[in-house]
């Protein structure tokens, strides 16, 4: 359960990272609407790592070789982790591209842009590698 919650805690990292890096693309400085995004992108990285996760640990169970139970479970929910982090994406770009009453709202919106761009790559991509690698 804890090893679950380290590979959970890794997405949201890397989904920290993503909104870092979308704030520093578009030369805004972290504000309270980056604070907001950051919080929103915490939230939206743990649903899709804990997805993906319980998912290799169910096909885990059903067949014995770590890499194979990776590859499945990561397979098997890719539609529903993509889906929530397009979701993510098209409800926040209008408001990131278009611009928004305050700078908070605009601060917001990229980070959440950012953050769900690579939390979902992250859940989809790099935690079904390091449970496979740190599995072995």
């Amino acid at each position: 359960m804890w090893q679950r919650m380290a590979f959970v805690i890794s997405v949201v990292l890397l989904g920290f990272s993503g909104g870092v890096l979308a704030l520093f693309v578009r030369g805004m400085h972290a504000g309270r609407g980056a604070v907001a995004g950051f919080c929103f992108v915490s939230a939206l990285a743990v649903v899709q790592a804990w997805m993906v996760a319980s998912e290799i640990a169910k096909a885990r169970r059903l067949c014995g070789n770590i890499r194979n139970a990776c590859y499945r479970g990561a397979q098997a929910k890719f539609r529903a982790v993509s889906l929530v982090g397009l979701c993510a994406i098209a409800g926040g770009l209008p408001l990131a591209l278009i611009g928004a009453g305050s700078a908070a709202q605009g601060r917001f919106a990229t980070v959440m842009l950012g953050g769900a761009v690579f939390s979902t790559i992250a859940a989809l991509t790099v935690l079904p590698v390091l449970i496979a690698r740190i599995a072995e």
